[in-house]
């Protein structure tokens, strides 16, 4: 019976993986996201299938983004070079991925990239 159980969940893996064209994977800056970035990988092994890494600069309060650019640059620099030892990760899989920053609100700026 639990020989059964466990193929039945390889079965069940490997038929959802087909189904994701992108997966959305968002990522802060510290480097607890290796379970999250093995399933991720898992569910793009299909033809096509994409890994987006997310990170999201959330605007801080009376420091607006236009008046403060050069900051809110540096921040984006800091998580790009983050963000890229994620990518070689996927990259030496095998796993198309491609990395985004975004400055703003998380929850709202999480859903620009669910397509």
């Amino acid at each position: 019976m639990r020989i059964y159980q466990s193929y039945r969940v390889v079965a069940d893996l490997i038929e959802v993986k087909a189904m994701f064209r992108n997966v959305l994977l968002p990522i802060d800056l510290t480097d607890k996201h290796q379970a999250a970035l093995d399933v991720a990988a898992q569910l793009a092994q299909g033809k096509g299938s994409c890994v987006t890494l997310l990170h999201v600069i959330e605007v801080i309060a009376g420091l607006p983004v236009e008046e403060e650019s050069r900051f809110y640059r540096a921040l984006e620099r800091s998580a790009e070079k983050h963000l890229q030892g994620y990518v070689k990760a996927l990259s030496d899989r095998h796993i198309p991925c491609r990395q985004k920053n975004s400055v703003g609100q998380p929850r709202s700026n999480d859903c620009r990239f669910c397509e």
